[in-house]
């Protein structure tokens, strides 16, 4: 019964903005630029790259992203990374380094927002190609 309500409301307001559990759904660029859970999952993750992998790369564009209904809520987000000109020093802040205007790195991060648990965000999978 609960599954035909959800369709009869999804279908009532468009699919395009109805999130059903399962269903992966591509994101818009301007849900990309305002959905708070992902913009702070796509930081958790490059911080997480940075820290496995000694880097010190930033995220400079989302080019796009996905998201499905799990048990929380799981993207799949293709990002845009530049690293940084600062020597690893840890007295230094990697927000006020340069940019490295060099071809970029483009990475794919899956992670699993769980606003329930204390972590609320868990890396599932990453892939990293450099341009």
């Amino acid at each position: 019964m609960h599954l035909y309500l959800c369709v009869l409301v999804c279908l009532s307001i468009g699919m395009a903005n109805c999130l059903l559990p399962g269903g992966i759904r591509r994101m818009t660029d301007e849900e990309i630029q305002n959905d708070e859970i992902l913009l702070t999952g796509v930081e958790f993750a490059v911080d997480k790259y940075n820290s496995d992998t000694n880097s010190r790369l930033i995220a400079t564009n989302v080019i796009s992203a996905t998201v499905q209904v799990v048990a929380g809520f799981k993207y799949n987000a293709l990002i845009e990374l530049r690293p940084r000109l600062c020597v690893q020093d840890p007295k230094t802040k990697i927000a006020t380094c340069p940019l490295r205007m060099n071809l970029p790195t483009k990475c794919s991060f899956t992670f699993l927002y769980q606003s329930w648990v204390p972590q609320k965000y868990s890396m599932l999978s990453t892939k990293c190609l450099r341009a």
